[in-house]
């Protein structure tokens, strides 16, 4: 599995956030000022026009279009004030529409009397809005845009469409369109839009460097931090397997001092029995030290399976002497046949050597030890409950009974229900210890079976 590389993707997916927020925020920021300034200068010009239009009362010209022929002091002050448009240096065409979208005068005498098709723009200002539009002479393809200079080809225009009031102010009775090429307002356009951009990508390239650089030192701390959390497992596995070593050989060795005692108070059969059991101890100490070392160069392989039925007698063999010193009264009752179990035969032994040393220390002065098996109801696991009489769990052990170093018993470490635990686990099955303080515990394994059985 590939390592996931938190700098990496940080810089990927940082980077392209950052660029598509930037370009974004500074699309939406030039638009803003575009329209504003166009907006402004579109103000201006309705303003002007608007204060020459009710200074001459022009707006009866547009009405006497409909009444009668219009009468030619009217037009020809109509020519004169529409005129005044053309002195402006930047002004390169006006035209005025009546209410029937007709041009009724323009400053390109050809388009006079025509009438052009869809104009979105030319129905806004009917309406009595101040409309604005920016295009670029030569390129655009609407019908009102014809016939400008081939010189002016290129240039970039605002076109802007001025609504006229009757004179009570309630309805538009025309429109004015100006076409005007400011390049001073493009320039100052073009201008600030450079600058949107450039602050915009300028602070989004700082922002980016100051978050990558906090990403990285956050990454150093990371992999530092884990090469001591693997030095940590390093050494607490080494710890591990040094208490087992120790747990390990704590049982078989006090098997072979009980065994030894019996055999300096008895007689000549009862210290070959003694004998016995002392090579007993010792041979069961051999295999579990190769079988330690074996797991521990195959890295813990669980493929192996038992019966554990014979690793429980096994187990309880080597406790013999111990039981027989105390006077502790051994039952059992396991079922046959039991489905073989997940798990190396000396590695669940040495769990369950674990759990009858526990149940023999808490009797030292004789007791009852019951050892059962069988199957679960799902079939799925093979159960061992181990039961004793003794002082049962003193105090309160719920959630320390597995914890290492945390015992109630002098001299001990507080390793063999924890290393239990784990080596049960290993396998996939579980322990409980449940009990009460008086009244003996109770050690329930359950080990996943290798084969389900109905």
């Amino acid at each position: 599995m590939t390592p996931f590389s938190l700098l990496r993707w940080f810089s990927l997916l940082s980077l392209l956030c950052i660029v598509l927020l930037s370009a974004t925020l500074a699309t939406l920021l030039s638009r803003f000022m575009t329209s504003a300034m166009v907006g402004r200068d579109a103000a201006i010009s309705a303003q002007f026009v608007e204060s020459f239009a009710h200074a001459k009362p022009v707006w009866s010209y547009f009405e006497s279009l409909e009444r009668t022929p219009p009468d030619p002091a009217l037009i020809s002050f109509f020519n004169s004030f529409f005129g005044r448009f053309l002195i402006e240096p930047d002004v390169i065409r006006a035209n005025v529409y009546a209410q029937d979208r007709t041009v009724i005068w323009s400053s390109t005498s050809a388009l006079v009397g025509t009438r052009f098709g869809p104009n979105e723009e030319l129905e806004r200002a009917l309406k009595g809005q101040v409309a604005v539009e920016l295009g670029t002479a030569g390129t655009d393809d609407k019908a009102e845009h014809v016939e400008f200079e081939p010189e002016l080809r290129g240039e970039r225009y605002i076109e802007t469409y001025i609504p006229i009031w009757s004179r009570d102010r309630e309805t538009v009775v025309g429109v004015v369109e100006i076409y005007r090429l400011t390049k001073d307002l493009f320039h100052a356009i073009d201008v600030g839009r450079r600058l949107i951009w450039i602050s915009t990508l300028a602070g989004g390239a700082l922002l980016y460097i100051v978050l990558f650089g906090i990403v990285r030192k956050a990454n150093a701390v990371i992999e530092e931090q884990e090469k001591k959390l693997v030095e940590t497992e390093s050494m607490a596995a080494i710890g591990e397997m040094a208490s087992a070593v120790a747990h390990g050989i704590r049982n078989p060795l006090a098997s072979i001092r009980s065994s030894a005692e019996l055999a300096m108070i008895q007689d000549a059969d009862g210290a070959r029995r003694a004998a016995k059991d002392i090579i007993r101890s010792v041979d069961r100490l051999s295999d579990w030290i190769r079988s330690f070392l074996y797991q521990a160069h195959s890295g813990g392989s669980t493929s192996a399976t038992s019966d554990l039925n014979a690793v429980a007698r096994s187990s309880l063999a080597g406790f013999a002497a111990p039981m027989q010193h105390q006077g502790v009264d051994l039952t059992l009752n396991m079922q046959e046949p039991l489905p073989l179990v997940h798990g190396d035969p000396v590695v669940l032994g040495h769990a369950l050597n674990s759990l009858f040393a526990n149940a023999l220390e808490a009797m030292p002065h004789g007791g009852k030890l019951d050892v059962a098996t069988c199957i679960s109801t799902s079939g799925q696991e093979v159960e061992i409950r181990i039961v004793d009489s003794g002082h049962g769990i003193i105090g309160d052990r719920s959630g320390h009974g597995f914890q290492p170093f945390v015992t109630n018993k002098h001299g001990g470490l507080g390793l063999g229900l924890a290393l239990s635990r784990r080596i049960i686990e290993r396998q996939g099955g579980t322990l409980d210890l449940t009990g009460s303080h008086g009244a003996g515990s109770v050690a329930t394994v359950r080990i996943p079976a290798a084969d389900r059985v109905e």
